[in-house]
């Protein structure tokens, strides 16, 4: 079974083959307006999902446009998620996690007892232990 994105490279591959430039044109039209869409966006402090999801309808719009079906993007955005799933719970479950502890301020207080316990004599050393794998 191919993955997503094997499957995608050798589309890809497919059009470059069949329309050397124009396909290869806008391609690089959509991957440009969706990294433009990122930085902006970020840059203007939007929520990086509406980006997300913005950007979602515009490969699933280039899809449609290749003429692939609506059916085969929406089966492939879904097993694309679905191989993720473990991955997307274990950001939401730390995000809140991360979020209650700034709420409570353990995080503060973890840095200011750590503070305490070493000098400056041997901060250096200290660092280099605790980054140490």
């Amino acid at each position: 079974m191919k993955t997503v994105g094997l499957q995608l490279f050798s589309y890809l591959l497919y059009l470059h083959k069949k329309f050397v430039w124009s396909g290869c044109m806008v391609e690089l039209i959509v991957l440009s307006a969706f990294a433009v869409m990122l930085i902006v966006g970020t840059a203007l402090s939007f929520p990086l999902t509406s980006i997300l999801i913005i950007g979602f309808f515009l490969f699933f719009g280039y899809g449609l446009s290749r003429k692939i079906s609506a059916k085969k993007l929406l089966l492939a955005a879904f097993e694309s998620v679905w191989e993720v799933k473990t991955i997307i719970a274990l950001f939401a479950v730390v995000g809140a996690m991360s979020a209650a502890w700034r709420a409570a301020g353990t995080i503060p207080e973890i840095v200011s007892i750590s503070a305490s316990l070493i000098s400056p004599s041997i901060f250096i050393l200290a660092t280099f232990f605790c980054s140490a794998p």
